[in-house]
């Protein structure tokens, strides 16, 4: 056997297992149906990876050490979330950060939640649109696709700030490593978000 071959060490990144609450405002409940975490190395962990405990409670099990940023559906669509908890604190940005260990981790779904839509008057192909959200700390990046008249819609958004821009869907991986808008920033429009709002954003 060759001696590189027995001297090479496998070492295995350490991993992590969440317990996770959703918090509902008061009054306000609905069914989760989808549960997913991001980071710029594995892309997607979706609640198929999840196990249920209870109404509003979630086991994560073998999760990298990483940033992740968090989305929640509902049977009524998205859910805007107002923060993400570990061990009762607030992480920054929004982001379950798992890079120093793991604690009881918290969901607080925002108590209004407004929506982003608009058209994209000239489409090309590839084009959708891309929404940044200006959160304090790591930014979080989302997607939507165009329907057949140039049209997209984020819905279930927390108030805040957004940056919305067109961008090549071909060019989601890079953007979302980075957490940024890239090269699109440049064109990209800035609004301001309140509870309940529906602003309208077309886009060129």
């Amino acid at each position: 056997m060759d001696k590189d071959l027995e001297e090479l060490e496998l070492r295995l990144e350490p991993t992590v297992d969440v317990e996770l609450q959703i918090q509902w405002p008061t009054g306000v409940t609905q069914k989760i149906t989808s549960v997913t975490l991001s980071a710029p190395d594995r892309f997607f962990v979706n609640s198929n990876l999840l196990t249920s405990a209870g109404d509003s409670g979630f086991r994560i099990a073998n999760l990298g050490r990483d940033r992740y940023p968090v989305t929640v559906y509902g049977d009524k669509g998205p859910v805007g979330i107002k923060a993400v908890q570990m061990n009762g604190a607030d992480l920054p940005g929004r982001l379950l950060d798992l890079t120093q260990g793991a604690g009881p981790v918290t969901i607080v779904v925002a108590s209004e939640t407004g929506e982003i839509i608009g058209k994209v008057e000239d489409q090309k192909s590839n084009a959708a649109v891309a929404l940044l959200s200006d959160a304090a700390g790591p930014a979080r990046l989302t997607y939507a696709s165009l329907d057949s008249s140039g049209a997209y819609s984020f819905k279930g958004l927390a108030p805040g700030e957004y940056k919305v821009a067109v961008v090549d869907e071909r060019d989601y991986p890079e953007l979302s490593a980075t957490g940024s808008l890239g090269v699109y920033e440049v064109a990209a429009k800035k609004v301001t978000l309140a509870g309940k709002d529906t602003l309208t954003v077309d886009l060129k």
